[in-house]
């Protein structure tokens, strides 16, 4: 159970039991898909577009809850109200050690043209 509870296993589930869970879930998924592709066809990662994919995947969530309903109450409640503010976004960004410097061992690793943001 400590080792369950230590490190990377932990964030992942605080992000799990977090009202945002699944949109920094899909964050992060995007941001890891975004890493594997040519450097020319990379997005730039940097805080205004953490609030723009984040209120894009916060709309898709709605959307996809008002066709088949998969998310939680207290989500639902937290998505309506959710503004992906500039500080959301950078100390999201940080959390998810895309925009610090001092990364974890499940850090992306950024090419130069990401890391000039």
């Amino acid at each position: 159970l400590q080792e369950m509870v230590g490190g990377n296993q932990s964030k992942l589930k605080r992000d799990m039991n977090d009202k945002f869970g699944k949109l920094k879930a899909e964050l992060r998924r995007f941001c890891k898909d975004n890493a594997t592709k040519p450097e020319d066809e990379q997005f730039e990662i940097n805080s205004p577009f953490i609030q723009v994919k984040s209120r894009e995947i916060r709309d898709n969530l709605l959307s996809r809850h008002s066709v088949e309903p998969f998310l939680e109450e207290k989500e639902v409640d937290g998505l309506k109200h959710f503004q992906g503010s500039k500080s959301w976004a950078c100390v999201t960004g940080n959390e998810l050690g895309y925009l610090s410097a001092n990364r974890g061992a499940n850090a992306i690793v950024w090419s130069e043209k990401a890391k000039a943001n």
